[in-house]
């Protein structure tokens, strides 16, 4: 295994947020296993939920919505960036709750 840093060149001034370093984390072959979100410190970027209540998704499309959600304050680790879809991780009650947030949901954006 070993990891690699990613940096983001598609910045998009219209998105609510941007995360522009992801450190990758391969197995053996070059398979993706592992991503997170880092800070000018090297340490885990942490986003903060700012709606009163944000669906948690299985894949980056609307139709995956799952019954699930975050409250606005709620923290989670970011994992990865798609476009206007977050990967997050948050400490739920049963363990780490790996799931996508929809950007747009979240900060009341609709999309063309």
């Amino acid at each position: 295994m070993y990891k690699t840093l990613q940096v983001r060149n598609d910045y998009d001034p219209d998105a609510p947020v941007f995360f522009p370093v992801f450190e990758k984390t391969l197995d053996p072959q070059g398979k993706v296993i592992a991503s997170r979100a880092l800070d000018d410190n090297d340490q885990a970027q942490t986003w903060t939920v700012p709606a009163s209540r944000l669906y948690l998704h299985t894949r980056t499309d609307d139709a995956s919505r799952s019954k699930a959600y975050l409250i606005e304050g709620d923290v989670c680790e970011v994992l990865e960036q798609q476009e206007n879809w977050l990967l997050i991780r948050y400490p739920s009650r049963k363990g780490p709750l790996e799931r996508w947030v929809s950007l747009d949901e979240a900060y009341g954006q609709t999309r063309p």
